[in-house]
């Protein structure tokens, strides 16, 4: 008698195959002592199975970057003691995408000198590290290639990722990407190419049991700012100036709000524009009997990337263009003494303005605006850390 058992784990199958010669047997399964007997469940399709039941820890959730990235660690990951002396250099080379990209995507290499000021400082490695990845930000090659620099919250990590998804943001062939110092001064770089890494998820702690994490992300997830210090409500500013009702004579005037290199990216949620007339109708701008010749160009410049909203010659166009379409976000209260409009433009998520002075939003006033009451633009929003 010969009989063939079939164990497969997951769902476990169990069957007894015999051949015509043989009589069929009857199996037990059970623990050693036999205290405890598997059972057996019909599938429904006259398949058997042993009844299991599994329990799954996942240590951690990993995820695919869609873009490629690799860092470089001042000193090590542990450390603060990276730094040697005043003069070393430290060098970060990024190879060019291979041809013919390599004619838009350039090869990179920028160099930053360790300063006595970074060695006096508190904090010396992260004082550095945010010193190079501003000069990498600033590199023409570096923004040519569409690459990005930002320093790890709380650390001395320099982070570099592309802006371009998929494979042309990767650099795979051996040593694509390095960071080298000379001198005394450490650099660890764990990864000699730049690809679209698998990275694992964070969880935040749950506000009921901070032992415990909690993962919920559906659709969009927007940053939010650390804290209350880092929201900000600039206006549009020419020098010293925010009142845009003037008469900027043969030069237009520009008012804007930039980047800083401070080490904080600004997080746009809105700009929003307050203005003052009397009898301010429609199919005219404000109070001038008539709508203006060359109109208030809008301007935003984000992460490289320059968008520029229509003119603005009317009324109109600040209840139908400023306000992206959002009705709801124009006013307009006419009473016997001068008339208020507010009107506002939001962003969800928000636009992100880089850490240096290149990233703005910018107001061109081209037209004699004097005999306006007041107009003032604001910027609503929040900074985080790179």
């Amino acid at each position: 008698m010969k009989t063939k058992v079939l164990l497969l784990i997951g769902t476990v199958l169990f069957n007894t195959v015999s051949f015509a010669s043989d009589p069929t047997m009857k199996v037990k399964i059970s623990n050693d002592n036999e205290t405890r007997v598997v059972d057996i469940v019909d599938l429904g399709d006259g398949t058997k199975a042993l009844r299991t039941s599994g329990l799954v820890q996942i240590e951690e959730l990993f995820g695919q970057d869609p873009q490629g990235s690799a860092w470089t660690y001042i000193g090590t990951a542990e450390d603060a003691n990276g730094l040697g002396s005043a003069g070393d250099i430290v060098n970060t080379t990024i190879a060019a995408a291979s041809p013919p990209l390599d004619l838009i995507y350039p090869g990179v290499t920028v160099s930053t000198a360790v300063t006595a000021g970074h060695l006096a400082d508190p904090n010396p490695e992260r004082a550095f590290a945010l010193d190079h990845c501003a000069d990498l930000n600033a590199d023409a090659n570096f923004i040519a290639a569409k690459w990005k620099c930002s320093v790890m919250k709380d650390f001395s990590g320099v982070f570099v990722n592309s802006k371009l998804f998929n494979e042309f943001g990767t650099r795979t062939a051996s040593a694509s990407f390095s960071t080298v110092a000379t001198g005394s001064t450490v650099v660890t770089t764990p990864f000699e190419t730049v690809t679209r890494r698998g990275l694992s998820t964070e969880l935040a702690r749950s506000p009921n049991n901070p032992r415990q994490g909690i993962l919920a992300i559906s659709g969009s997830v927007t940053t939010l700012p650390g804290a209350i210090s880092n929201f900000f409500i600039e206006s549009l500013m020419n020098g010293a100036v925010e009142e845009m009702a003037i008469n900027p004579g043969g030069t237009p005037d520009v008012y804007s709000f930039t980047g800083q290199n401070d080490g904080f990216v600004r997080n746009v949620q809105k700009v929003t524009c307050g203005m003052n007339d009397n009898n301010i109708k429609f199919g005219q701008f404000l109070g001038i009997n008539s709508t203006l010749t060359n109109g208030i160009e809008f301007m935003i410049t984000s992460q490289g990337q320059t968008f520029t909203l229509p003119l603005i010659k009317s009324t109109d166009d600040w209840k139908h263009v400023f306000t992206l379409g959002v009705m709801a976000n124009f006013k307009l209260e006419v009473q016997a003494g001068r008339d208020d409009v507010g009107v506002t433009a939001e962003f969800d998520p928000p636009i992100v303005l880089e850490n240096n002075a290149s990233e703005l939003i910018q107001a061109t006033i081209n037209d004699n605006l004097s005999s306006v009451i007041s107009l003032i633009c604001r910027v609503v929003g929040f900074k985080t850390e790179v």
